[in-house]
């Protein structure tokens, strides 16, 4: 009798659980920084500042990412706060706790889109598109932002689109616990 009950209590643990790799999974993330890879293109008449105000080398942008996969073939993704500055064009802000995905062909890929009506001639699309080509341990990917005004009143108001390539480690700890950089007390 003892050993049913721990067999049905494994089992149900299992169950909770889940299998293979549906457990939500921790990684650290680092990404290009956006300033550097913003084209002329999203500056009012192609004109960039001649002169940036500040700069800094050697950098990137750490996050911390949460992924796990869904049933049938959906996978979900909360990359943080997405709020990034395109030059002149629109700024891709997007707020939300997780991104729905698809797996396709091994790769994940994640897409938020914002639609901000100001008027009837002047519409913001924004979009974050997040595409994993690998995960494990570690992974590899690039982010696709998007900013485009339709309508008569966006006059010289630029589209925008920048790619960003992303790197990350699997962090070994759960989405429950705390996690730091600093040094502990």
């Amino acid at each position: 009798m003892r050993l049913m009950k721990w067999a049905v209590a494994a089992m149900a643990a299992s169950s909770l659980l889940g299998c293979e790799n549906s457990q939500p999974t921790l990684y650290r993330v680092a990404i290009d920084p956006v300033a550097q890879h913003v084209p002329l293109t999203c500056y009012r008449a192609n004109q960039a500042p001649t002169t940036p105000p500040d700069t800094t080398t050697n950098i990137v942008d750490q996050q911390q990412w949460v992924f796990w996969e869904g049933v049938d073939d959906t996978a979900y993704l909360e990359p943080g706060v997405i709020n990034y500055t395109l030059g002149q064009a629109q700024r891709v802000i997007i707020t939300a706790d997780a991104i729905q995905g698809t797996k396709v062909d091994g790769k994940y890929t994640f897409t938020s889109e914002r639609t901000q009506t100001d008027s009837a001639t002047e519409v913001y699309t924004t979009s974050a598109t997040y595409t994993i080509d690998k995960l494990g341990d570690t992974l590899e990917g690039t982010l696709a932002l998007h900013s485009h005004c339709s309508g008569a009143d966006c006059a010289n108001i630029p589209t925008c689109d920048v790619a960003l390539k992303f790197v990350g480690r699997k962090i070994d700890t759960d989405q429950i616990s705390l996690y730091g950089t600093g040094g502990g007390n």
